[in-house]
């Protein structure tokens, strides 16, 4: 249970889990206060947006063009790209409503495909 001293932030729903170690619930915290979620997410929709053409990025092809390690970048832009498009910068075209009210998105290869939402 959570005392008042200490709330459970977004920061530690999005970047750690329940059962995680106090030491990564910190380390999370600190990356927040540190600026770095704010840093990743700008890296991330700044390369969609320079990258993306009419057809959309998977997350994959996006890590493929970024500079550095392409399997570090993947899973950079896989845990930030639900972030982005939360903040209305990035969006998946929804195809249509399954049976269950659910949008089914496009995909290709069975990964989510998106596009930025540019001001």
């Amino acid at each position: 249970m959570k005392t008042k001293e200490h709330q459970i932030t977004f920061a530690e729903l999005v970047l750690s889990h329940k059962n995680d170690p106090n030491t990564s619930k910190e380390a999370a915290r600190k990356f927040v206060a540190a600026g770095g979620l704010s840093l990743q997410e700008q890296r991330v929709y700044q390369a969609l947006r320079t990258f993306c053409g009419k057809d959309g990025l998977t997350m994959g092809e996006l890590a493929g063009f970024m500079a550095g390690n392409v399997t570090g970048n993947y899973f950079m832009c896989q845990r930030r790209i639900s972030g982005i498009g939360q903040k209305g910068k990035a969006k998946r075209k929804e195809l249509y409503v399954n049976n269950n009210g659910k949008p089914v998105y496009q995909s290709r290869d069975g990964y989510a495909i998106w596009w930025p939402i540019t001001d």
